[in-house]
């Protein structure tokens, strides 16, 4: 009798616990600062940045970048993010670029994003280096935006 009493209780403090909102707070996104970066990046030019964004084993990164041109260019510009799997050394091999055509003054948005089992192997993501591929005028960064979030 004793025992059924004590299972019971257990049964009924598991599921208040169960229905508290501790329990069922989800992990909320986390909107990262992106440090270092420039505001204008010059004609045939490249600006490092090198802003770390730390992985963890059950978060996603999605990245959000906007720029745009002074003038009527329609050139590529480039977002590089590089990897590293100890949290210490970058690897001379870009993660990934982020390659859009300019549209004159009107704004570029590019939006990607990995999950966490894409970036399982890395301890973090490094925001490398915009660059701007046209002769004709300057690359006015806007935005770099990054959001670590479950999914």
């Amino acid at each position: 009798m004793k025992k059924l009493f004590a299972n019971r209780i257990i049964l009924a403090v598991i599921g208040l616990f169960l229905l508290s909102p501790v329990a069922r707070m989800k992990a909320q996104p986390v909107l990262i600062a992106v440090t270092n970066q420039p505001a204008v990046v010059t004609t045939t030019a490249s600006s490092n940045i090198l802003s770390w964004v730390k992985c963890n084993s059950q978060s996603g990164v999605a990245i959000h970048w906007q720029f745009n041109q002074a003038s009527a260019s329609t050139s590529n510009a480039t977002l590089v993010v590089y990897s590293s799997v100890d949290g210490t050394n970058v690897s001379t091999v870009p993660f990934a670029s982020l390659t859009a055509a300019s549209t004159g003054a009107t704004d570029v948005m590019v939006d990607t994003n990995w999950s966490a089992a894409q970036l399982s192997a890395f301890d973090s993501l490094i925001i490398g280096k915009i660059q701007n591929t046209t002769a004709l005028t300057t690359l006015t960064n806007k935005a770099i935006l990054v959001r670590r979030s479950p999914y």
